[in-house]
């Protein structure tokens, strides 16, 4: 039986797991790519991830399951475009599911809890 999964905010503490899907999803890319650096080369990732954490302006979310983090999502509100009427907008900075939890509804799950974080927030583009 599969573990349920639970979507949550990240907190200083998730900092590592973080990090190791980032550095999951940076290997695979440099496979294909070499704009990618080895993640063993990174110095700085769990400073800028618990930076982002502490960013007002940002959520950053986990999936969890089993007590595992398996996937991640940071999105943020900001200024709108010029060529827009609009003030802020809201992205999506990254999203990322492990690669053994793919295809199992996580980031879906991930994608639609930050869109409803957007909504409260009263963004709607």
């Amino acid at each position: 039986m599969k573990n349920k999964i639970i979507i949550r905010k990240a907190v200083k503490k998730d900092a590592k797991g973080i990090v190791n899907l980032l550095k999951q999803v940076t290997d695979y890319h440099r496979k294909f790519d070499k704009y990618y650096r080895p993640s063993s080369s990174y110095k700085n990732l769990e400073k800028a991830v618990l930076d982002s954490l502490g960013n007002r302006g940002e959520k950053v979310l986990l999936a969890e399951s089993g007590g595992e983090i398996v996937g991640y999502c940071a999105g943020a509100i900001g200024k709108a475009p010029d060529y827009t009427a609009l003030k802020k907008i809201g992205y999506i900075d990254t999203m990322i599911v492990d690669e053994k939890h793919r295809k199992g509804g996580v980031g879906g799950k991930l994608l639609k809890e930050m869109i409803n974080w957007l909504k409260e927030k009263k963004i709607k583009h």
